[in-house]
C-alpha cells in the first residue's frame, strides 16, 4: 500500500515544518529592538495590572455599599417603628377628645391639647412617611447602582480576565500572549510534537492492518478443522462421533473469540486512527494560517477570512479592548465616587428629619405631662384622661428610643462612607499612555503589524510543506477506510459461528475433552493477542471448551508450545 513511505515522508514534512517554524518563534522571541513582542507585551502589561488594580480597588469599595444597603433595611424598619408610634399616638389624641366630649370641664381643659397631641402626631406620620419614600428610594437608587457596580466589576473581571489571556506579557503570560495576540506562532514547535505523536498513533492502525491478513488466516484455519470434523466422510475415532462434536464446539468458540477479539482491535484502532488524523489535518491547518496567512486587518475584511484567522486583527482588537477597559474603569471608579456622594447626601437630609422627630417627641412629652397634672386636679373625673395622658408620655419615649435608632443606624452609614478612601487609577479621557510613560496602545498597533512583516518573510513555503502533509494524511486515512466495512463483515461472520455453535451445543457430550489440533495451539500463534484469546477460551467460557487440566488435549508436545511462546517473533508480534 505503499503507507509506510508515506509516513516517513510524513515524518520529512513535519521536521521541516517544525525547522521553519522554531526559526519564526525565534523572530519573535528576539527583546531586542523597539518591533519585538517582548517591547509590546510589557506596555500591554502595564496596562492589565491597572486594570487588575481598578478591579480590585472597585471590589473593596464596593464591599461598604452593601453594608449601606443593609442599614438603609435596618433604617426602615426603625422608621417603621416610629410609624407606629405616631399612630398609636393619633389613636390617643383621638380618645382624648372622646372623653372630653363627656364634660364641659374636661372639654375646656384638654380639647385643645388633643388637638395639638393629634396634630403632632399626623406630622409625625408626615416626617415617617417621608423618612419611607427616602430610605426606599435611596436603597433602590443604591441597589441600582450596586448592581451596575458589581456588573461593572464583573464585566471588567471578565473582560481583563479575556485580555490577559489573550494579550497578557507577564512571567505567566508571555506565550498566551504570543498565541492570542500573534498567531501561536511560538506554539509552532508544540504542534509540530503533537502532529508526530497522531503519526505514532497512525503507525499502530498500520501495524494492524499488517497483522489482520495472518490473524484471519489462523480464523480461517481453525474453521477449516471445523468442516473437516463435521463432513460427512470424517473418521470416527473410538470414541464414537462425541469427541469430533467436542472438538468442532470448542473450536467454534475459539475462533469466535479471536474474531470478536478483532473486532474490538479493529474498531478502536480505526477510531484511534481516524481521530489521529483529523486532528493532524487540523493542527496543520491551523499552523498554517498562524504562519502563512497573517495579512493586515484590511487584506483580512478584502479576503473574506473570519476574524480569529487573522492574529493581528485579533491582536489590534485586543489592544482595543484594553484601551477601552481603562475607559471603562475610569467610568467605574467615578460610579463609585457619585454612590458614596449620593449616599452622603441621603444621610444629611434624614438627620434633618430626626431633627424634626425629636423636637416633635419633647413637645409630645411636654403635653403629656401637662395632661397629666391637668386630669389629676380633676380627680375622679379625670381619672381616664390620666390614663391617656400617661400612655401618650409612654410613647413618646418609645418614639425618642426608636429616634434613637435611627440615628444610629445613620451613624452607621456615615461611618462606613467616611471609612472608605477612593483611589482614581484612571483618568478619563487619557490617551492611552502607561503608566510610567510608556507609548500608547495605539502605537503599539501599527509596531506589531510591523512585525508581522518580519515574519511573513521567514514564513514563504510552510503553506507547500504543510499540503504535502496534508495530502499524505489523507492518503492515509482513505487507506483505512475499509475498516468499518471489515468490522461489519467480521460481526456477520461472529453470528454465523454463533449459529452453528448453538446448533452444535444439543450434541455434545462434556464429559468427552475436545482434542485440539496442532496448528491450532495457543504456541504456534505468532501475536500475543491471539494466543491470550486462546488460552482465556481454553480457560472456559461456558461455551463447552476447558482448560487442558480439565480435559482439553492438545495434539502435539506441550514443551514445544512453551517454546513457541518464548520465541523471539520480531515485527510478527502484534503489540495491542
Amino acid at each position: 500500500m505503499g503507507l509506510g513511505a508515506g509516513l516517513q515522508a510524513g515524518y520529512e514534512y513535519v521536521t521541516v515544518l517544525m525547522r521553519d517554524a522554531v526559526g519564526v518563534a525565534e523572530l519573535i522571541g528576539d527583546d531586542s529592538g523597539d518591533h519585538s513582542l517582548q517591547s509590546v507585551g510589557t506596555s500591554v502589561n502595564q496596562s492589565l495590572a491597572l486594570l487588575k488594580r481598578c478591579r480590585d480597588n472597585a471590589a473593596s469599595k464596593s464591599n461598604p455599599v452593601k453594608e449601606v444597603l443593609g442599614f438603609f433595611e435596618q433604617l426602615d424598619v426603625k422608621r417603621g417603628e416610629i410609624d407606629g408610634v405616631a399612630r398609636y399616638l393619633r389613636a390617643v389624641a383621638l380618645n382624648i377628645f372622646i372623653e372630653t366630649s363627656r364634660s364641659d370641664i374636661s372639654d375646656d381643659n384638654f380639647s385643645v391639647i388633643a388637638g395639638e397631641i393629634k396634630t403632632l402626631s399626623e406630622d409625625m406620620i408626615h416626617i415617617s412617611k417621608n423618612i419611607h419614600e427616602l430610605t426606599v428610594a435611596s436603597k433602590n437608587r443604591f441597589e441600582s447602582m450596586f448592581t451596575q457596580i458589581s456588573g461593572g466589576i464583573v464585566e471588567i473581571t471578565g473582560l481583563a480576565d479575556r485580555a490577559e489571556r489573550s494579550a497578557g506579557n507577564s512571567i505567566e503570560k508571555t506565550e498566551e500572549l504570543m498565541r492570542y495576540s500573534f498567531g501561536l506562532v511560538d506554539d509552532a514547535e508544540r504542534m509540530s510534537r503533537g502532529i508526530f505523536k497522531e503519526v505514532e498513533k497512525i503507525v499502530v492502525g498500520v501495524q494492524l492492518h499488517d497483522s489482520m491478513r495472518q490473524r484471519i488466516e489462523h480464523i480461517i484455519s481453525g474453521l477449516g478443522e471445523v468442516d473437516r470434523l463435521c463432513s460427512p466422510g470424517a473418521p470416527v475415532t473410538d470414541g464414537g462421533h462425541a469427541e469430533e462434536v467436542a472438538t468442532a464446539h470448542a473450536l467454534i468458540a475459539l475462533q469466535r473469540a479471536q474474531i470478536e477479539q478483532l473486532i474490538a482491535d479493529v474498531g478502536a484502532v480505526y477510531g484511534q486512527s481516524r481521530v489521529a488524523m483529523e486532528g493532524i489535518v487540523d493542527d496543520i491547518s491551523q499552523l498554517t494560517h498562524y504562519l502563512t496567512s497573517m495579512g493586515d486587518p484590511a487584506k483580512a475584511r478584502e479576503s473574506g477570512r473570519e476574524r480569529r484567522e487573522d492574529p493581528f486583527a485579533l491582536l489590534s482588537a485586543d489592544l482595543s479592548n484594553i484601551r477601552s477597559l481603562e475607559g471603562r474603569g475610569a467610568d467605574l471608579e467615578t460610579r463609585l465616587g457619585e454612590i458614596y456622594q449620593k449616599a452622603f447626601e441621603a444621610v444629611s437630609t434624614l438627620s434633618s428629619f430626626t431633627d424634626d422627630l425629636h423636637n416633635m417627641s419633647r413637645e409630645s412629652h411636654n403635653k403629656a405631662l401637662n395632661t397629666i397634672i391637668a386630669a389629676n386636679h380633676l380627680g375622679t373625673e379625670g381619672r381616664s384622661l390620666s390614663v391617656l395622658a400617661k400612655e401618650m408620655k409612654s410613647l413618646s419615649n418609645q418614639a425618642e428610643e426608636s429616634i434613637a435608632g435611627v440615628e444610629q443606624v445613620i451613624a452607621s452609614v456615615v461611618a462606613t462612607i467616611q471609612g472608605v478612601e477612593l483611589e482614581t487609577i484612571f483618568e478619563a479621557g487619557s490617551d492611552g499612555t502607561s503608566a510610567d510613560g510608556g507609548r500608547p496602545l495605539d502605537t503599539i498597533v501599527s509596531m506589531t503589524l510591523n512585525l508581522y512583516e518580519q515574519i511573513k518573510g521567514r514564513t514563504e513555503g510552510l503553506l507547500g510543506v504543510s499540503t504535502k502533509l496534508i495530502t499524505t494524511f489523507a492518503k492515509a486515512r482513505e487507506a483505512l477506510a475499509f475498516l468499518p466495512t471489515l468490522v461489519e463483515t467480521l460481526t456477520l461472520q461472529m453470528e454465523r459461528l454463533d449459529e452453528a455453535g448453538g446448533l452444535l451445543a444439543p450434541w455434545v457430550d462434556e464429559t468427552v475433552a475436545a482434542r485440539i489440533p496442532e496448528h491450532c495451539m495457543e504456541g504456534r500463534y505468532t501475536m500475543e493477542t491471539e494466543r491470550s484469546v486462546h488460552m482465556a477460551c481454553m480457560a472456559g467460557d461456558g461455551k463447552g471448551s476447558s482448560t487442558p487440566s480439565d480435559g482439553v488435549e492438545l495434539f502435539g508436545d506441550q514443551g514445544d508450545a512453551e517454546a513457541a511462546a518464548d520465541d523471539d517473533f520480531g515485527e510478527n508480534i502484534e503489540l495491542f
